[in-house]
């Protein structure tokens, strides 16, 4: 219902005629906890259910917010950390990649755009995750699990990239940190094409609002 978007489709309102507005929309993936992890081990099918029944919610979702002018659906779930993925890349192909790949062409036939989002080091899965699976985005980019802009846009040329600058060093660096990193990201996004330069995620609570400043002053300035 249009209650469970209600923030999206009042910016669409105000807003749409000048922005693209975001929507969240063509999740795919596991919530976090052991017990999900066991299941994965020792229940996949259940697993397989869970996700099916994902897939339907999100056809239902995401041709609801079609229908309503929206195109870009920001998906995804969280599933690395610094390290690589929680689960193996032989689950990720066997498991999530063929629901991921139904939930893309869901976004596709309803003229929309599916992105997905996961902080942690993604290059176990890289070419199924940013190639087989049909997605036409990334965002939450994090450059501290060595997610290389340049090295993601050599081997994804069609992949539309979002953010790139450690909403870490916003919080805990000093201003010409902040600025250096910023600029490195507009550096790239010049050097290449289809990157929009933003935070990592979101800016965590007790980030200084200079360091938020500093990085809204730099692209401002940039451009």
């Amino acid at each position: 219902s249009e209650g469970q978007f209600s923030g999206e489709f009042a910016a669409k309102r105000q807003l749409g005629d000048e922005y693209v507005i975001r929507v969240s929309g063509g999740q795919c993936g596991l919530p976090f906890g052991t017990a999900w992890l066991q299941a994965l081990a020792l229940r996949p099918d259940l697993i397989e259910r869970y996700l099916d029944a994902q897939i339907e919610q999100q056809r239902r979702i995401i041709k609801f917010l079609a229908e309503h002018g929206f195109r870009f659906f920001f998906g995804g779930k969280d599933f690395a950390g610094n390290e690589g993925p929680f689960y193996s890349p032989r689950v990720f192909r066997e498991i999530i990649l063929p629901r991921l790949q139904q939930i893309a062409q869901i976004a596709h036939d309803y003229g929309g755009y599916l992105l997905f989002a996961s902080d942690g080091n993604l290059w176990p899965v890289a070419d199924d995750l940013f190639g087989a699976s049909g997605i036409d985005g990334y965002y939450e980019i994090d450059r501290r699990a060595g997610m290389d802009l340049d090295e993601l846009r050599r081997r994804f040329p069609n992949l539309t990239l979002i953010g790139n600058i450690s909403t870490h060093t916003v919080a805990r660096g000093t201003r010409e940190q902040v600025v250096a990193e910023t600029v490195s990201c507009l550096e790239m996004a010049k050097q290449h094409y289809g990157i929009i330069v933003g935070a990592s995620n979101y800016f965590v609570p007790g980030t200084p609002i200079e360091n938020v400043e500093a990085v809204l002053e730099t692209i401002d300035q940039y451009r």
